[in-house]
C-alpha cells in the first residue's frame, strides 16, 4: 500500500491557525491582540509535521505561561524538553508576563517515557 500511495502533505494534517490561536490567547490568556506573533512551519523528516507557535504579552503581571498540544490534544506538562531551554536562551524568563502556545501535528510521536509526557523530536 505504501508503494502505491502518495505521501501525505504536511498541511493535510491540519492546522489550528493564526486567527484561532490569537482569539484564544486574547480571550483566555489575557494577551493583548497587537502583541501576538504566530509562526507555522511544515515539513517532512521521514514523516510529515506541522509546528505552530504563538507568542503574546499579557496585560497583567503574572508569570510566564506555556500551553502546548500534540495532535489537537492539550498536554498536561510541556512535552518538548527543549522548549523551556529555548525560551531561556531568548530571555523569556519565568517571571515575564507572556504566553507561549506550541502545537505539533504529526502522524506518530516517539515518546521518551512510559507515561507519554515527553516526546523526542
Amino acid at each position: 500500500m505504501q508503494e502505491l500511495s502518495k505521501p501525505v502533505k504536511p498541511v493535510g494534517l491540519g492546522v489550528v491557525g493564526h486567527q484561532h490561536l490569537t482569539a484564544w490567547m486574547v480571550r483566555y490568556a489575557g494577551v493583548t491582540e497587537e502583541s501576538v506573533r504566530y509562526v507555522r512551519r511544515c515539513g517532512d523528516d521521514g514523516m510529515p509535521f506541522v509546528v505552530e507557535t504563538a507568542f503574546g504579552v499579557r496585560g497583567d503581571r503574572d508569570a510566564r505561561r506555556i500551553v502546548s498540544g500534540l495532535n489537537w490534544s492539550p498536554a498536561l506538562e510541556v512535552p518538548i524538553p527543549q522548549l523551556t531551554q529555548l525560551l531561556g536562551e531568548m530571555r523569556c524568563d519565568h517571571h515575564d508576563p507572556i504566553t507561549v502556545v506550541v502545537h505539533v501535528a504529526r502522524p506518530r510521536f516517539e515518546f521518551a517515557d512510559h507515561g507519554k509526557t515527553m516526546v523526542r523530536l
